[in-house]
């Protein structure tokens, strides 16, 4: 049993694309994404646009048919093709693909919209998690305005060239080690972030790389003058 409600990114072992479900903190499924997805930054832009627009989004009626589109961002509940005619919902982007959709069929109209009304509840303050053997890229969440996700490892850049990390919180000399440069104490390394100032991190500092905002890591050679240190 997991201690909070989730999303947790998955790739698929049939044709290798990412998916996502929406996991209630007992570890019961009650959404999943509503197509496959082939790059992990795809999946989770779909499970950031669904965890921000849900909580608002109104509910169109489409019955056997129904009225069209009437917001960017909609809740549609239906009525299957199944012998029970079970009642269901998905939610629409305004591209008009389906970014998440409920895993069960409900007997009637108050169920499912009592369903709706649980996952728009839980949706904005649910974990993200990837559980994939993927590495999600830092500098892209930043790019998108989002937090990265927990994840089995990073993608990180450090000057012009990218990066794999292990771990959520590595220390400044790991990250200098992965770059390829030998020995660490002879750089100084700054964290990126958007719209501020670089700022240095010490060789045993720890880093969140799932702190939002990070850009990239960048590195100056030091020198040593007369037992004092300067920037080569």
């Amino acid at each position: 049993m997991q201690s909070k409600h989730a999303f947790h990114i998955h790739r698929s072992d049939e044709n290798d694309e990412f998916f996502s479900h929406l996991e209630k903190k007992d570890g019961e499924i009650i959404a999943a994404s509503g197509e496959t997805y082939s790059d992990l930054g795809d999946c989770l832009e779909a499970v950031f646009v669904f965890k921000q627009q849900a909580p608002g989004a109104p509910i169109n009626n489409r019955e056997d048919g129904g009225p069209g589109r009437q917001a960017d961002y909609e809740f549609e509940i239906y009525r299957d093709q199944s012998a029970e005619r079970a009642w269901r919902w998905r939610f629409q982007a305004p591209n008009n693909h389906i970014t998440m959709k409920g895993v069960q069929g409900f007997k009637s109209k108050q169920a499912v919209l009592k369903a709706i009304a649980e996952v728009q509840r839980i949706a904005c303050d649910a974990d993200v998690e990837v559980i994939a053997d993927e590495a999600v890229d830092v500098e892209a969440c930043a790019e998108k305005g989002h937090r990265p996700p927990r994840a089995r490892k990073y993608r990180i850049r450090v000057n012009r060239e990218k990066y794999v990390m292990w771990k959520p919180k590595p220390l400044g000399r790991e990250i200098i080690t992965v770059a390829g440069l030998a020995p660490p104490e002879q750089y100084q390394l700054y964290q990126r972030f958007r719209g501020q100032q670089d700022t240095p991190i010490r060789l045993d500092e720890a880093v969140d790389l799932t702190c939002p905002g990070i850009e990239r890591f960048v590195t100056v050679r030091l020198c040593v003058t007369d037992g004092e240190e300067c920037y080569a």
